[in-house]
């Protein structure tokens, strides 16, 4: 037979070792399909504009190589002359000779080549005649047609919010073109971002399919799987679109707007299904409706520009708006939190803060021009990614043993539920003993004639003994003690009128917690018909019920013949063993028994109190 082999420390090292493995294969893979540069030897040489601009009815004003030019306060007009130089060292070669092909890169905005101020041609990927397909990020090669590298232009934008720095990348981008060389090498300068958001996007679906393998076996894990899944896939696919030159990687511009959008909006709304399960009581319960809002405010921002003239690239300053004003909500929340909190506690609030007061800042820093792309957003991500894809790939062997220990315990859990079952049928149908019934039948006829007063009263007992035998096959839980001694109060009625002298004694300190059904009448009946009914004459049954600081206590003692307590296991004392291992499985408690024979008997329950429901 095999045997279940438990997942040790080693083999958890070499499970979380082969998708490592797996992980970096895929990224050498695509790395070396990115990064090939075959046959590849010539540099492709940069375009300057070495002139003047202004913006709107602005005055005029020196192009100075790195200063920022805003692309969002009006037209820009830019006048000078176009210069080759080295990509590399920045040499000057010379002026751009006529006839020369350049590639212009445009973040949705449009140049017109002017000529005294009149326009001869332009280059319009944002012409609202052609189209919200145009809409997007673009390359464009134009043939320069002029004399001595002269350049007059006006660059256009139709959008406020988004494409601060597209004068800045406009003129930073121009290059001679080169066959498909230049292609190859615009390809390459976005490689390495690619290759990351590809990686990102392997792991993510790791994740998915792990989030699928927890909910099989263990769905407390679940959803945090799920939503670490789509969350880190988001971000991959916000990696791949923001890249370099992503429009010769896909040339479908409105699609790759749609999808460096989209997935920045889903990426913050798992970011905050996650962060909400952080939270506890009125925070949690906000921190849900406020997400619900989000995710309804994203609809809204995606089906807006399908059925208006608006553009989805303009709804995503809207979109900003109000991502902001809930990141500062849940910013606000984590750190107060964080105060809160104690010890490593805090680290979870803090580091939630910390993201989202990055996202903050890369809306400003996006609206003033410092930077595009969320790229603070971008390294936090990456610095949390590799700390969580370090931690998931210890933790990942730990949750599979977990989940099938768990597994294992369910299957425990259910037998034991049925050997309970089984215990609980079996002692109620010990105390529906035949002659019992006949001799309490027999008693009930004779005090008729005898006594009529008290055949009334023995009716009433033993038809509340038998009610209550038989409801407890329907209870699955525990009853209260002071029910489970009135139950035995009707059963000593019955026993007192059949053996006058027996005498029984109860004394009760505490009756404030619950034990399993039927727990204190078996032992008073076994201790009446194993103890004192086996005495020449008759005896005293004496239960007890108290509690300390720990336990409660219930005994029953009688001054019978009493038994060796290693017979235990006999057929006579089914109903002993019946209701050890209840108390056991449905209260923890402890069954103990003391005997001696000649002398008597002394049962004890004992009950823990933190285990009493």
């Amino acid at each position: 037979m095999f045997k279940q082999k438990k997942i040790n420390n080693k083999e958890g090292f070499i499970f979380a070792s082969v998708i490592l493995f797996f992980v970096l294969s895929c990224i050498l893979l695509v790395n070396a399909v990115l990064n090939n540069s075959q046959a590849d030897w010539a540099i492709v040489p940069d375009i300057r504009l070495v002139g003047e601009y202004k913006i709107g009815d602005g005055e005029w004003k020196p192009i100075v190589e790195g200063e920022h030019i805003s692309s969002t306060k009006g037209d820009v007009r830019l006048k000078g002359v176009l210069e080759i130089c080295d990509p590399e060292t920045n040499d000057f070669y010379g002026k751009l000779p006529d006839g020369s092909l350049v590639t212009f890169t445009f973040n949705h905005i449009n140049l017109a080549l002017t000529e005294n101020n009149q326009i001869t041609e332009v280059y319009d990927i944002e012409n609202p005649d052609i189209g919200e397909d145009a809409c997007g990020y673009n390359s464009m090669v134009a043939q320069y047609s002029g004399e001595d590298g002269y350049f007059e232009g006006v660059i256009r934008n139709y959008h406020s919010f988004g494409n601060e720095t597209a004068v800045d990348e406009f003129l930073s981008s121009m290059k001679l073109y080169a066959s498909d060389y230049s292609e190859k090498t615009a390809l390459r300068s976005g490689n390495t971002e690619r290759v990351v958001a590809i990686m990102i996007i392997i792991f993510a679906l790791l994740i998915l399919g792990i989030s699928i393998f927890s909910y099989m076996l263990d769905k407390n894990n679940f959803r945090n799987y799920l939503f670490s899944g789509f969350l880190i896939l988001s971000a991959g696919i916000f990696f791949l679109f923001t890249s370099e030159a992503i429009y010769l990687w896909s040339d479908l511009m409105i699609v790759n707007t749609m999808l460096r959008g989209i997935s920045a909006m889903s990426y913050l709304l798992f970011g905050f299904m996650l962060i909400q399960g952080l939270f506890s009581g009125k925070k949690e319960l906000a921190a849900h409706i406020i997400t619900i809002i989000y995710a309804l405010f994203i609809c809204v921002n995606i089906i807006v520009p399908m059925f208006t003239k608006i553009y989805f690239y303009d709804m995503l300053g809207i979109w900003t708006i109000g991502a902001a004003l809930v990141s500062v909500i849940f910013t606000v929340s984590a750190l107060h939190s964080a105060i809160k909190a104690s010890g490593r506690q805090k680290l979870p609030y803090i580091f939630i803060s910390l993201g989202l007061i990055l996202f903050l800042v890369d809306i400003a820093a996006v609206y003033f021009g410092f930077w595009q792309t969320g790229l603070a957003s971008k390294i936090y991500f990456l610095i949390g990614f590799m700390i969580s894809a370090v931690v998931s790939l210890r933790i990942v062997p730990k949750n599979i043993k977990a989940a099938k220990k768990a597994e294992q315990l369910e299957k425990e859990k259910i037998r034991l539920d049925a050997e309970l079952s089984r215990s609980r049928i079996s002692t109620l149908m010990s105390q529906i003993r035949p002659h019992f019934i006949y001799n309490t039948l027999g008693s009930i006829e004779q005090l008729c004639e005898l006594d009529p007063p008290k055949a009334a009263k023995l009716v009433n007992d033993f038809s509340k003994y038998l009610r209550g035998n038989f409801g407890e096959l329907d209870n699955q839980g525990l009853i209260r003690v002071s029910k489970e001694l009135k139950h035995t109060e009707y059963y000593i009625g019955i026993e007192k009128v059949r053996f006058p002298d027996i005498e029984f004694i109860t004394e009760m300190t505490c009756c404030d917690f619950s034990i399993p059904a039927l727990t204190i009448q078996p032992i008073v009946e076994n201790a009446v018909k194993h103890g004192i009914l086996r005495r020449e004459e008759g005896g005293t049954v004496r239960v007890k019920i108290y509690e300390t600081d720990s336990s409660y206590f219930i005994t029953v003692k009688d001054n019978g013949v009493g038994f060796d307590v290693t017979e235990l296991e006999s057929k006579n004392h089914i109903g002993l063993r019946n209701i050890k291992s209840r108390l056991e499985a449905m209260c923890g408690g402890i069954l103990h028994i003391e005997s001696i024979s000649g002398v008597g008997t002394k049962i004890t329950v004992e009950i823990p109190k933190e285990t009493d429901r």
